[in-house]
């Protein structure tokens, strides 16, 4: 310490808590006597990471004269160094074999032990040879085990320098969250989506999007093809999340199910995450190392590469921002993270609904349904849970209607006929409007709107339907949500009837 000039009073507090310091172990049968501690910082102080960098911070200097050490910009990149952890690395074999040699001896010097066990070594390459290289490294008289993969800090990387197999990983930890948010959800009352929203966002998604800052850059194309981010691993979490809240089948649109609960994709949040980064980047000086691997990446954008920063420039591009321009307080960048968030999301719903066409199973959907907002039907209180569930199935065209039922058959649109009226194909319209065997509910359900809405009668069949799934009347959605259930329970009835 006194090397760095640290003396004092601090000094001696310092001294005065590691001279004489005692400590004892607590086992179910008691607390054994207390013995001296002789080597080591004290666990759980939070003064101990910062001696313990000092105590180690020559090592990079003795692992960084290693001629064969990597160097990016002007700073050669010996090693990693994040508290106990230590990643050293070298363009050559026998470079590396001497950067573990001199460590060997570096540990003994100051009585550090490495733990082997959790030690390996990893070639990176581009591609992978069909001649497999044998390389045997050692540490003493210890052989490390080689790996094509490891995790570093949480996140796996693959022996390509891929992360692709560290967010399949974060994918599964992502799941097993879910599991254990949901097993704590009761959903046999009808509740507000916001708090398992809120949950979700803050248990869950921090999961999913660990070290997305470094990782975002391999979902390039789906800046470019928003419709395909649906396919992501972490998005796969967030619809089975969004089909869970509404009780909906797993079969269910993955747009749909978000354009409900006005979901933005979570790669919109890895969007603003990624540019957060950038501007923190932008304000590092030149001798920081993550400055210079930006600088590295920039070349890589130049010279008409695929890189970190042509990733970074896609996303200001979607905002219409110079990636030339600095930014230059934090409300500014508040402003652009929220930014991106906003038209990543508006480009993913209007990429969607742009996609549907007549012939789609969403078809029907898109006639009432336009925007990214949550559906005031979703935060109506007091009505059964199963209300909820059977009209929002409807909404989104996961139902069995003879128009959904022929579809896995096959059948052309207009040979999915109505099983009890047989008039029609069985389509949400026919079913709401038209079809006679539930005149009597509808003639109900038209006369209690008639007294809200006076005019209702007097609109088109389109327009008719529209305003039922598209009112925000909690009194029209509630009696809207009555006639499915009951018009379903005797449909239900009718075909077992004609069973």
């Amino acid at each position: 310490m006194k090397n760095f000039r640290i003396g004092g009073k601090f000094y001696g507090i310092i001294k005065n808590m590691y001279t004489n310091a005692h400590s004892c172990i607590k086992l179910p049968s008691g607390i054994i006597k207390s013995f001296p501690i002789e080597r080591g910082i004290k666990q759980g102080d939070t003064l101990s990471p910062y001696l313990f960098n000092l105590y180690i911070n020559d090592m990079s200097e003795v692992l960084n004269k290693c001629s064969d050490a990597p160097t990016l910009g002007n700073i050669i990149v010996g090693c990693l160094m994040y508290a106990d952890d230590l990643i050293i690395i070298s363009e050559t074999s026998n470079g590396l074999q001497n950067m573990l040699d001199r460590l060997h001896s570096y540990c003994l010097k100051w009585r550090l032990q490495l733990n082997i066990k959790k030690t390996r070594t990893m070639i990176i390459r581009k591609r992978q040879s069909s001649k497999q290289v044998s390389v045997s490294f050692k540490f003493g008289n210890d052989i490390i085990t080689s790996t094509d993969r490891y995790s570093y800090l949480g996140l796996l990387i693959n022996s390509k320098g891929q992360f692709s197999e560290g967010i399949d990983c974060l994918k599964k930890k992502g799941y097993k969250a879910l599991y254990h948010m949901t097993g704590s959800l009761y959903t046999g009352l009808t509740f507000s989506p916001e708090v398992p929203i809120k949950i979700f966002d803050s248990t869950v998604r921090p999961i999913l999007t660990y070290g997305c800052e470094a990782w975002a850059s391999e979902y390039f194309k789906m800046l470019l093809k928003p419709t395909q981010v649906d396919k992501a691993p972490f998005e796969q979490i967030n619809n089975k999340f969004c089909k869970y809240i509404l009780g909906v089948p797993s079969r269910a649109s993955n747009f749909t199910v978000k354009a409900e609960l006005g979901r933005e994709p979570i790669f919109a949040y890895i969007c603003s995450q990624v540019l957060r980064y950038w501007i923190r980047i932008q304000d590092m000086d030149m001798n920081r190392l993550v400055k210079q691997a930006y600088l590295s990446e920039l070349d890589l954008y130049k010279a008409g590469k695929t890189s970190w920063a042509g990733f970074v420039f896609q996303i200001l591009k979607t905002i219409n921002f110079d990636n030339t321009k600095t930014v230059k307080s934090k409300t500014e960048a508040r402003q652009i993270k929220c930014q991106i968030r906003t038209a990543y999301t508006d480009l993913y719903y209007d990429s969607n609904y742009a996609s549907i066409n007549h012939k789609s199973k969403l078809r029907t959907y898109v006639t009432f349904k336009n925007d990214n907002n949550m559906e005031k039907y979703l935060q109506v209180d007091n009505v059964p849970q199963s209300w909820r569930k059977l009209y929002c199935n409807f909404r989104i065209s996961c139902h069995d209607l003879q128009i959904e039922r022929g579809r896995y058959l096959k059948l052309a649109p207009e040979l999915r006929i109505c099983k009890i009226c047989k008039l029609e194909s069985e389509t949400e319209q026919h079913f709401a409007l038209f079809c006679p065997s539930y005149s009597h509910l509808r003639q109900n359900l038209f006369r209690e709107i008639r007294k809200i809405h006076t005019n209702f009668l007097n609109l088109d069949h389109h327009e008719r339907f529209k305003f039922l799934f598209n009112s925000q009347n909690v009194e029209i959605i509630k009696l809207t949500m009555e006639f499915i259930s009951n018009a379903y329970t005797l449909r239900k009835e009718k075909l077992l009837n004609i069973a």
